[in-house]
């Protein structure tokens, strides 16, 4: 493996190296459990559950899938799982992870789902809400995460990628 090899891992293999930090942190944390299926990442904290799918950035489709998992498979929406999260590992040099963001949102908005989009974040992230959860009925909150996961050389900072 070379110097960066998280860029040869799947999604799995990723969201595992995730896992590790939040164990850092001291959060109980599980990958690939399965809650209707098997979920990427599983954090939980007493009572609460929230459940984390994610994708390798392939586009808005491949996102899609992700958020069809995580809200008809995977989750409740009940009181205590009612938050979950979209995690897109960007390794695309010649395209930000704010502008895959950008377009995710704009792709998800003019879904005939009633989801109502909240402002992109600097940190990295935007939230949605579900008003419906097609289980539970209550609303679904799931946070949108868009990590970047490519290296780019300091000689090359400021020049444009060749196509």
């Amino acid at each position: 493996m070379g110097k960066f090899s998280h860029v040869e891992k799947d999604e799995t293999g990723i969201s595992s190296e995730v896992m590790m930090f939040l164990e850092g942190a001291r959060y109980r944390c599980s990958t690939e459990s399965n809650s209707n299926g098997h979920v990427d990442l599983t954090v939980e904290e007493g009572q609460f559950k929230w459940l984390g799918e994610a994708k390798i950035q392939r586009g808005n489709e491949w996102t899609f899938h992700g958020f069809e998992q995580l809200v008809m498979n995977y989750s409740t929406g009940r009181p205590n799982a009612c938050h979950g999260a979209i995690i897109v590992y960007n390794m695309k040099k010649k395209k930000s992870s704010m502008t895959c963001a950008k377009e995710w949102r704009e792709y998800i908005e003019n879904e005939p789902l009633n989801v109502t989009c909240l402002e992109y974040k600097p940190d990295g992230y935007f939230d949605m809400v579900l008003p419906e959860h097609c289980r539970s009925g209550a609303p679904y909150y799931i946070r949108n995460f868009f990590v970047t996961l490519h290296y780019t050389e300091s000689d090359k900072i400021g020049k444009k990628p060749k196509p």
